[in-house]
């Protein structure tokens, strides 16, 4: 039996819209930009869309803390809104890419502390920010081996040509009493 082509085109949108409901409930949150997870609470990515906010939530996720500017290119309009609107906690600390600081870092781990369990998606606009503060907490507040969180931030970016993001990491593992931590701190030492 041949359908009418407006008929044909109803039922591939069906099988296009039924396809996408039986994904994953996680799917569209591993698509977005730069995503890494750590552990089942806690990731860092780059911009996620507003598409992939109701993934966020889907995966788990019960907040978002963002690290970037709200006028970078790229960035969300109004992703606090959208966030809170799928039922998500949000939080923004503006990092400046050309100058982290160690009080960056302690409101950081501040928001972090605020609630500890709550499985969180740290994200910025391509992950460089959100992946090297990911890497400090979980080296400083969480005991994960420095070798192991750098390596992860590493798959994400490598930071030995931004001289300010290894002056970043070594200031904050110093304030922490870790400085023995800094791997890509002896590299970058290394290397000059």
């Amino acid at each position: 039996m041949v359908f009418p082509t407006s008929v044909q085109k109803l039922i591939r949108a069906l099988l296009v819209l039924g396809a996408a409901l039986a994904l994953p409930a996680g799917a569209a949150v591993e698509e977005i930009v730069g995503f890494k997870r750590y552990s089942d609470t806690f990731a860092s990515a780059g911009q996620p869309t507003a598409e992939q906010l109701p993934g966020i939530k889907a995966a788990g996720f019960e907040r978002i803390i963002y690290l970037a500017f709200s006028d970078n290119p790229g960035a969300l309009p109004d992703e606090d809104r959208l966030a809170f609107a799928q039922g998500l906690g949000f939080a923004h600390l503006a990092v400046d890419f050309a100058n982290p600081t160690v009080a960056d870092f302690r409101a950081f781990a501040g928001l972090m502390a605020a609630q500890p369990a709550a499985p969180t998606l740290v994200h910025c606009q391509v992950n460089y920010r959100a992946s090297a503060f990911s890497a400090l907490y979980r080296i400083i507040h969480l005991g994960v081996p420095a070798e192991e969180a750098f390596a992860a931030m590493g798959t994400v970016w490598d930071p030995q040509d931004h001289p300010q993001w290894i002056d970043f990491i070594r200031a904050v593992l110093a304030d922490a009493g870790r400085l023995d931590a800094c791997g890509p701190c002896e590299r970058a030492a290394q290397e000059s």
